[in-house]
C-alpha cells in the first residue's frame, strides 16, 4: 500500500539517512584503524614476539592508507552535499565510502587484527558490484538485459565470497587449502568489475547515452582507469599472482583519489574548461608511464 504524501518520511530524512549512517560507520572504522596505528606495539617500545618480524614502519607510511581513505570519505560526502539531487550521487557515496572502508580495514588486517581482516575481505568483495553499479548509473537510463545479468552475477558472487568470512575467522580460513583460491577470487573480483564496467560503458556509449551522459562517462571512466591502473597493474595483480616483485601498495593508494575527483570534475566541468587540455595531456603521459612500468 502506498503511503500518502503526509505519511511519507520528510525529504531531508530520505536524503540524509543512508549516506549519513554509512559515513559515520566508515569514519568510525578509519578512526579505529588510526588509533591502532598510533598505538602499534612496536611503536610503543614493545618487542615483537617473533624475532624475524619486520621493522616498525614510519608513522607517516603507516597512516598513508588511512589518509587516502579519509580523502575518499571527504570527497564522497562533499559531492553528496553539493549535488544531492543528482541521480548517480547515492551510488557514488556507496562507492567512495566502501572504498574508504576497504583501505581502513586492510590497514587493520595488516596489523594482525582478526576483525579487521574479516571486514577487509567482506568490504572488498562488496566493493566490486557497487563499483560496477555506480559506473552503470552513469548511462542515465535503466540497465539493459546484459547489464542487469552482469550486475546480478557480481552481486551473487559477492554473497558467495562473503559467506566463508562470516562463518570463520581469517586465521581459521588460512589453514584451509582452498583459502589461496578464495583470497585470489576476492582480490581479482575488483579487477573483473572494473573491466566489465569499462567494457559495457564503451559498448553503450553511443547507442544509449545522452550527450550530457557521454561527457560524464568519458571523464569518469578515464579517471577511474587512471586511478586503478597503478594499483591493479603494479601491486594487486603481481602480488596476487605471485610475481617475483611488485610495487608496494603504499605507493599506489594515493592515485585512487583520481576516480572520485574525476566524478566531481564532471559535475563542475563548465567552470574548469580552460584547464582541460593540460589535464588531458598529463593524464595521457601518466597512463603511458604506468603501462610501461607494468610491462
Amino acid at each position: 500500500m502506498r503511503l500518502k504524501r503526509k505519511d511519507r518520511p520528510p525529504s531531508h530524512v530520505r536524503w540524509f539517512g543512508l549516506p549519513a549512517i554509512l559515513a559515520l560507520a566508515t569514519l568510525a572504522l578509519i578512526t579505529r584503524a588510526g588509533v591502532s596505528v598510533w598505538y602499534r606495539p612496536c611503536r610503543m617500545g614493545i618487542k615483537p614476539v617473533v624475532a624475524s618480524s619486520p621493522s616498525c614502519p614510519s608513522l607517516l607510511l603507516d597512516l598513508e592508507p588511512l589518509l587516502v581513505a579519509l580523502g575518499l570519505w571527504t570527497i564522497g560526502l562533499a559531492a553528496w552535499w553539493m549535488v544531492r539531487r543528482d541521480p548517480t550521487i547515492r551510488s557514488f557515496v556507496l562507492y567512495t565510502q566502501i572504498g574508504a572502508g576497504v583501505l581502513a580495514a586492510g590497514n587493520l588486517s595488516a596489523m594482525g587484527d582478526q576483525m579487521g581482516g574479516r571486514l577487509f575481505y567482506l568490504l572488498l568483495g562488496w566493493f566490486s558490484p557497487l563499483a560496477f553499479h555506480f559506473h552503470l548509473k552513469l548511462l542515465g537510463q535503466p540497465p539493459g538485459r546484459v547489464e542487469s545479468i552482469v550486475r546480478d552475477v557480481l552481486y551473487s558472487l559477492a554473497v558467495a565470497l562473503s559467506l566463508p568470512f562470516l562463518l570463520w575467522r581469517v586465521a581459521v580460513l588460512q589453514q584451509r587449502g582452498w583459502f589461496i583460491i578464495l583470497r585470489a577470487l576476492v582480490r581479482l573480483s575488483a579487477t573483473l568489475a572494473m573491466v566489465l564496467a569499462a567494457t559495457l560503458l564503451f559498448w553503450n556509449y553511443r547507442r544509449r547515452a545522452s550527450t550530457v551522459a557521454r561527457r560524464r562517462i568519458r571523464l569518469v571512466t578515464f579517471g577511474t582507469l587512471l586511478a586503478f591502473a597503478p594499483l591493479l597493474l603494479l601491486s594487486l595483480l603481481p602480488d596476487t599472482l605471485g610475481a617475483p616483485a611488485h610495487v608496494p601498495y603504499e605507493f599506489t593508494f594515493p592515485w585512487l583519489l583520481l576516480s572520485p575527483l574525476a566524478y566531481v570534475y564532471s559535475l563542475f566541468r563548465h567552470r574548469l574548461v580552460r584547464t582541460e587540455p593540460a589535464l588531458s595531456r598529463a593524464a595521457a603521459h601518466y597512463l603511458l608511464v604506468t603501462l610501461l612500468l607494468s610491462v
